[in-house]
């Protein structure tokens, strides 16, 4: 839909192409619904601004990503169980400030979550396990902070890659954990022992 200030609240959304579809959308709040058994994506959100996902599940659905969002800026995702979908989890493209807290990502058929040139991204509190591919990757996306997320049992559990330094420069602490030990996210560290 290109609309908005709208909330869908409490819907079930089964056996479309897409689930929900924010084509220029923005300040809309998807809420305690279930998008499920899409033969393309779960929800894809393309041009839109500062949309709320909130408590949904999202499952079982057959495009590349069970979310996809795309040259969309400001959306939130918090409290979201995405799982058992065909490919990657969430994906994130050419989107900045992006923000997933207490998300659920797990048993997907590739990435849990995948950013690619998003900036300034927040992944707080998420739990990211047993996915197929990556539990979370970030290419080419600098400037995110990521905090007390819990990745177990992916087949790569957390990667960051890029060209420029910039992609680098994201704050990712010890509170984030791999299979229960933290994580030491380290750049141009030298001489130290962890």
């Amino acid at each position: 839909m290109s609309s908005h200030n709208n909330i869908i609240n409490n819907i079930i959304v089964s056996n479309n192409y897409y689930g929900i579809y924010l084509y220029s959308a923005t300040n809309n709040n998807i809420l305690n619904s279930t998008l499920e058994l899409s033969r393309g994506l779960g929800a894809y959100i393309s041009g839109s601004n500062n949309n709320n996902f909130l408590e949904n599940f999202v499952r079982n659905n057959a495009g590349e990503a069970a979310i996809d969002v795309v040259l969309s800026n400001n959306n939130i995702f918090n409290s979201n169980t995405i799982s058992n979908n065909s490919a990657k989890g969430v994906s994130i493209r050419n989107s900045n400030y992006s923000a997933l807290y207490n998300n659920n990502i797990n048993t997907n058929n590739s990435d849990g979550i995948a950013l690619g040139y998003s900036n300034y991204t927040t992944l707080l509190n998420n739990s990211i396990n047993f996915n197929k591919n990556r539990g979370i990757s970030s290419v080419s996306s600098g400037g995110g902070t990521f905090t007390a997320n819990n990745m177990e049992g992916n087949r790569y559990n957390f990667e960051v890659s890029g060209n420029l330094d910039s992609d680098y420069e994201n704050d990712i602490d010890t509170s984030n954990t791999v299979e229960d030990k933290p994580v030491y996210y380290l750049k141009n560290i030298t001489n130290q022992t962890y």
